[in-house]
């Protein structure tokens, strides 16, 4: 498959994007015209910033796919809607162009490590952009609503970003390695030397044939990728409409729900106010963590730690891999758990006065507790959280179930 024949590989992809005429009932805003446009620039560091040399942007329509370079002069950058502006025309003609503005379009921006790509934008701070994206794992992308722009002073169009890092297995984040599961070595990026890598203003200079077939290769590469990846992971999911999935786990979170029918049913009943006190204390306990060691003065001085190695291991997939061994609870059976208690004596009472909380709210507290659990969970909710927690914390009684408990854990 040629880059110039892509776009007829995956019209239903196109199609989850348009429909005529547009639906209102639909749940998902549809669109007359759909562009699905890869982004890529190059530059150099001048003056402790960098100054962007050329944009690459491959565009595909249900029609038509291209890919082309924009040359820039010194400091200039291009703003969002100018380069999708010259996206769309690079596959249109001057008339079909003219016509967007009786139409709804969507953009669909991608690129392989967004971050990079958003920083060379002249506008990328402005708030009708910001406003809209959301960051996963340090890659903006956007939500569920799409950016707004005005094009050219023709046409309206949205626009979403996607970030093919996000679509890819952990073994395979970088561009070059990413490019391995297009099975052909011709399509794969093209490798140039590190000193040019950094200074590619003179691979500009001394290279210009091959600076432009490198950087293209770029834009070319992270389209073909973005509609592979999206192949793939509907594939996973196997339903029987195609949609675009911003992240790798999404898909992987949409194909279990499909595959396991029991689970929308099992989480409904977790959340049941038979389990409410329990689920809360689940939840508490992924707020994740912060683990630090320190060693003062010459380890060998310590028998804690003379003539030994201390290796720290994070575990790859650590979440996961421990939820699947977690067993299946049978919320329909009998199932017994012990809540923590929790009690204000006179002496805790103290003690939180002591600590600046003022008397009539603890005191509120106590008797709200002597009431009931729940007394004592509703007066907390309507205090400040902070003066909730300290309180809380007083409140509660470790027994030593909970300790023997924790021990093992």
């Amino acid at each position: 498959m040629t880059f110039a024949e892509l776009h007829t590989n995956y019209p239903h992809f196109f199609d989850h994007l348009e429909v005529i005429p547009p639906s209102d009932s639909d749940k998902d805003p549809k669109y007359h015209n759909s562009f699905i446009m890869s982004i890529d620039a190059e530059w150099y560091e001048y003056g402790g910033r960098n100054v962007v040399l050329s944009y690459q942007i491959a565009t595909a329509s249900r029609t038509k796919t291209n890919n082309i370079i924009i040359y820039m002069e010194h400091k200039v950058r291009l703003t969002l809607a100018e380069i999708i502006a010259a996206g769309i025309k690079s596959i249109t003609t001057a008339e079909e162009y003219a016509a967007l503005n009786k139409s709804r379009t969507i953009a669909i921006i991608i690129s392989h490590n967004m971050v990079a790509e958003w920083s060379t934008l002249l506008d990328r701070d402005e708030p009708h952009i910001t406003k809209r994206l959301t960051v996963i794992r340090n890659s903006p992308i956007t939500d569920f609503h799409p950016i707004k722009l005005f094009v050219d002073n023709v046409f309206p169009v949205h626009v979403k970003f996607f970030d093919t890092m996000l679509l890819s297995p952990g073994t395979h984040r970088s561009l070059k390695s990413l490019s391995s599961l297009l099975g052909d070595k011709e399509k794969e990026k093209d490798p140039i030397t590190q000193f040019y890598i950094e200074h590619m203003n003179l691979y500009l200079r001394d290279h210009p044939e091959k600076y432009r077939a490198y950087a293209l290769k770029d834009s070319d590469i992270t389209l073909r990728l973005f509609f592979l990846l999206q192949q793939y992971l509907n594939q996973l999911v196997g339903g029987d409409t195609f949609k675009l999935y911003r992240t790798l786990a999404s898909a992987g979170v949409k194909s279990f729900l499909i595959d396991n029918e029991w689970y929308k049913e099992y989480r409904d009943i977790r959340k049941s106010d038979k389990f409410y006190k329990a689920y809360q204390l689940v939840k508490r306990s992924y707020y994740g963590g912060r683990n630090e060691s320190y060693f003062i003065g010459r380890t060998s001085d310590y028998e804690e730690s003379k003539n030994k190695i201390w290796i720290d291991i994070d575990l790859s997939g650590c979440y996961p891999t421990a939820m699947a061994l977690c067993p299946q609870l049978d919320m329909d059976g009998d199932v017994d758990y012990i809540p923590y208690r929790h009690e204000l004596t006179d002496e805790k009472v103290a003690n939180l006065i002591k600590q600046k909380i003022d008397k009539d709210v603890v005191i509120k507290a106590r008797d709200a507790l002597r009431e009931s659990p729940e007394a004592f969970d509703q007066a907390l909710s309507e205090i400040n959280s902070i003066t909730a927690w300290k309180i809380r914390k007083e409140a509660t009684v470790i027994d030593y179930w909970t300790l023997d408990f924790c021990s093992v854990l």
